[in-house]
């Protein structure tokens, strides 16, 4: 299953986040009720790292990894790209879903023959640029056919962003970028390459609040 810090992103914070860490804890001055807004979260690695690692311990006023309680209550993360609001939703928004459901139409995308797909946005688009035309064939078939699984109410919400950050993630590892999507690498043999994995979903005892905003705006 692929973690949220695995994604190629340029401006990514993971490397910041010590500096990011000690500064927090440097001005913290109580460790009740403490709320992390995560204003401008990108590929939102801050928010999955004070989710992920760090909770506190109650009667000695200090924090530590790997505990029962989280040290922050609750999540503001906001992002005003779509993309990244999605995979936000994926990973952190703390609802239900069903793995065996996830895990079939897992195998469902990597047992899809592209020589049978539909000419379809992606691969008209993309194919031979950023992907192979087979790869692309498939990465358009998956994304129409979670519209329509949403649609038709045979996933939830929470298990179509589970499947479209899911896609996202397995699109990135195979795009010919070196981490930006505004162009691709010339002169470079395609090869057939996609293979569909599911995101892993950050489970808390905290509260999540997930915005699609423009932060710039009062």
């Amino acid at each position: 299953m692929f973690q949220l810090p695995s994604r190629r992103y340029t401006g990514s914070k993971t490397r910041l986040l010590p500096q990011i860490e000690d500064s927090l804890f440097s001005h913290l001055k109580t460790f009740e009720n403490l709320i992390l807004f995560d204003v401008f979260a990108g590929t939102g690695v801050v928010s999955w790292h004070f989710m992920k690692n760090f909770t506190k311990n109650a009667k000695k006023n200090s924090i530590f990894l790997n505990d029962k309680k989280q040290l922050f209550s609750k999540f503001l993360i906001n992002d005003f790209l779509y993309s990244n609001y999605a995979i936000y939703q994926g990973f952190f928004a703390q609802e239900t879903f069903e793995i065996e459901k996830l895990e079939e139409l897992k195998q469902t995308y990597n047992n899809l023959n592209p020589e049978n797909l539909k000419q379809n946005y992606y691969k008209k688009s993309f194919g031979g640029l950023f992907f192979s035309q087979n790869d692309a064939a498939q990465i358009g078939f998956i994304r129409d056919d979670l519209d329509s699984l949403v649609k038709n109410k045979k996933i939830t919400n929470k298990e179509f962003y589970i499947l479209l950050a899911s896609l996202i993630y397995s699109v990135d590892r195979i795009a010919n970028t070196v981490g930006h999507y505004d162009a691709y690498r010339k002169n470079i043999t395609l090869q057939d390459k996609l293979k569909f994995n599911l995101i892993e979903p950050l489970k808390c005892a905290c509260e999540v609040e997930i915005f699609k905003e423009d932060a710039n705006i009062p």
